[in-house]
């Protein structure tokens, strides 16, 4: 089987997730009851029936559990990255960098604006 997964980054400087949030303030960095608490207050207590952000993940958390289900190749937004087809200098160097330096990988993914993976069992 194949999975293809995209989801919210919990560590993004900018975050997708909330617009009337300012997303310079790191959102996703709150702690949950803070990001539910500022929800209900900005757009009421339904938002909690409605559908919130109650799911936020991290790349190395992600893996481990795509290997627990039995994945048996994971790829990330690195290695899937076309680098001829990244539009700024600055993008394709960050995804040559991080290809040849792990430290540099796990910081890009940890602050990139989302986790995305394809899993083939």
């Amino acid at each position: 089987g194949a999975l293809f997964f995209e989801s919210s980054n919990k560590f993004s400087i900018t975050s997708g997730e909330y617009s009337g949030f300012p997303t310079y303030l790191c959102y996703g960095w709150l702690p949950d009851q803070w990001r539910y608490s500022l929800r209900k207050a900005m757009q009421g207590p339904d938002i909690m029936k409605l559908g919130i952000d109650f799911n936020q993940f991290r790349h190395s958390q992600l893996r481990r559990e795509f290997q627990k289900a039995g994945f048996r190749q994971i790829f990330d937004r690195v290695q899937m990255a076309d680098e001829s087809a990244v539009t700024t200098g600055f993008r394709r160097k960050a995804v040559r960098w991080s290809r040849k330096l792990p430290p540099v990988k796990a910081l890009a993914l940890t602050f990139c604006e989302a986790t995305r993976f394809i899993c083939l069992k």
